[in-house]
């Protein structure tokens, strides 16, 4: 960064920085009134709306603040580092912060920017056992801010605005590009699991699958998984196409593992999602390079011989199915999937040898749509690199 710049703390250029907070559910008072009130997935580069709203009881009754137009809304808590300025009054939910910028010293948007290339710093600060999070008062007296003239700091955020307008639009169609392709491979799927599969039989999951998870299980500390031994998976391991990764798997010991000879995995066996965000999302297991386990989370599904396991992985990614698995879902704070349930979900399959040729085009169009989506990533990741290098010469004062 350029010498000539002072260098301040985050908590020299602000007001006021304070985590936020989320009233009694239990009180339907709280909510449906119309005071903006973000969680992670409402904080957009500027923020207008939140999909909930709190009512003045509700805001008035927890430990969230009504933040200024102008304030910068920054999470802190499960997704460090998401940030966004709120362009009306805007509470936050914990694990969410507002700033007040002293405006005197430093632009919102300069901040901005500043926080986005700090994200990495922000990350290390984070401390807890479960779920890191950072506090806003060691973020304020420990992160350290280039902070140069008002008028170099308007200067520098006409240009990147100009460079980031361009990279944006740029992400846009590469994600459409993106939608395009997972609504092709989705179409190919319905057409498959629903046309013409009138004289194909039908049985109850349950009754052509083997099906096994953790019931009632209250899970692993952190503190119990092991430098070695057998793997414990969770839906991490479902975030990398259609076969099951064991890269993101925690360890565990081989006493634990023991406890739970039903769901020791096997090659072809199916994992699918049955809690939160990720519901409905699969993976097959194509090689198990060690004895491997699941965690509270996931289900395991295991062909019997009436079926190809790789038929059934497919019929279960199909919108056919999908369909099916969102119409089950019961919760609304958490979704979850109830194991009873999807025993229960019917599955229409042909003889053995049309499976297999189902198999195999499915299999090229995956190949193919894999490759797409993998070019695709590479690209996303191209343009975020671009986005940290142009950071960099700006705090670098090099532009």
């Amino acid at each position: 960064m350029s010498e000539q710049w002072p260098i301040m703390t985050l908590g020299e250029v602000i007001h006021e920085m304070k985590d936020g907070g989320t009233p009694k559910r239990s009180v339907p008072e709280n909510f449906g009134g119309d005071i903006t009130w973000c969680v992670v997935k409402d904080i957009k580069p500027e923020i207008f709306d939140s999909k909930e709203k709190l009512t003045q009881q509700g805001l008035d009754g927890s430990s969230a603040k009504l933040w200024p137009a102008g304030s910068i809304i920054i999470s802190l808590g499960a997704t460090i580092g998401k940030i966004g300025i709120a362009r009306v009054p805007t509470a936050t939910k914990q694990g969410l912060s507002g700033i007040v910028v002293n405006k005197e010293l430093i632009l919102a948007e300069f901040l901005v920017y500043l926080l986005h290339h700090k994200v990495k710093e922000i990350q290390e600060l984070a401390t807890g056992t479960t779920i890191k999070e950072v506090r806003p008062r060691k973020l304020m007296s420990e992160l350290k801010l280039p902070v140069p003239s008002l008028e170099e700091q308007k200067r520098i955020v006409s240009i990147l605005d100009e460079a980031f307008e361009k990279i944006e639009h740029n992400c846009i169609q590469l994600q459409t590009k993106i939608t395009d392709a997972e609504d092709l491979f989705s179409s190919i799927l319905y057409s498959e699991f629903s046309d013409n599969i009138e004289t194909w039989s039908e049985s109850e999951l349950s009754e052509i699958a083997y099906t096994a998870g953790r019931i009632g299980w209250k899970g692993l500390t952190a503190k119990e998984y092991t430098d070695s031994g057998p793997l414990f998976l969770s839906v991490h391991s479902l975030n990398y196409g259609h076969h099951v990764d064991f890269r993101d798997a925690n360890h565990i010991s081989q006493q634990r593992y023991d406890e739970s000879p039903e769901i020791m995995l096997e090659s072809n066996d199916i994992l699918i999602c049955k809690d939160g965000a990720g519901i409905g999302k699969l993976g097959i297991i194509n090689h198990v390079p060690n004895p491997s386990t699941i965690n509270g989370s996931l289900l395991l599904i295991r062909a019997s011989e009436k079926l190809v396991p790789k038929f059934l992985y497919y019929c279960l990614l199909s919108p056919y199915f999908q369909s099916i698995v969102q119409s089950r879902l019961e919760g609304s704070t958490t979704p979850h999937l109830y194991q009873r349930d999807i025993k229960q979900f019917p599955v229409r399959f042909p003889a053995t040898s049309l499976q297999k040729e189902i198999v195999e085009k499915l299999d090229i169009i995956a190949a193919d749509y894999e490759n797409l989506l993998n070019n695709f990533s590479d690209g996303m990741k191209n343009f975020n690199e671009l986005k940290q290098s142009i950071l960099q010469e700006a705090f670098n004062g090099n532009l």
